[in-house]
């Protein structure tokens, strides 16, 4: 019987410590994640889309090199010019590559724009803590993207 008593009292003692445990858990939890978000969201998507500008210009002029070469064996003239001008191959290439990249760049922070103005008009941020998940990531999404427009450009 003492076995069993000890055994009782101590499964007691677990079960009443666990939810205070719970609940002191998903209340830090609560008060603890919604500050730090925004700020490391936006970090990490200003730094994701500085990733994907580099990739995208390496892409493009690795591609932009294979076709130039593709065509310059196939064209005279071409070799002709690059062998006079040893940095005129590379100048062609990060010429079309800058173009391509000013172009990419502008479509995406004039989309960002539009996206931020329609949420402003819909929703106005006074009112942003009414929202539900889906929408504030949204309003967020968007206001990174022209925050990042601003960073790039110096206007959205």
């Amino acid at each position: 019987q003492a076995m069993s008593r000890s055994t009782r009292s101590s499964t007691r003692t677990r079960e009443e410590k666990s939810p205070a445990r719970g609940e002191a858990k998903s209340s830090v939890r609560v008060k603890s994640s919604p500050p730090p978000d925004p700020v490391i969201d936006a970090i990490t998507s200003i730094n994701s889309l500085v990733k994907s500008f580099v990739d995208s210009a390496t892409e493009v002029q690795t591609y932009m090199y294979s076709e130039i070469e593709s065509i310059s064996q196939k064209d005279q003239f071409l070799i002709h010019m690059f062998e006079n001008n040893k940095d005129g191959f590379s100048n062609l290439c990060n010429q079309v590559t800058h173009a391509n990249n000013k172009y990419k760049n502008c479509q995406f922070l004039m989309k960002a724009a539009k996206q931020w103005q329609q949420l402003i008009k819909v929703m106005p941020i006074s009112s942003l803590s009414t929202l539900d998940a889906k929408k504030k990531r949204d309003v967020c999404s968007a206001g990174r993207n022209v925050a990042a427009s601003l960073l790039f450009t110096g206007n959205v």
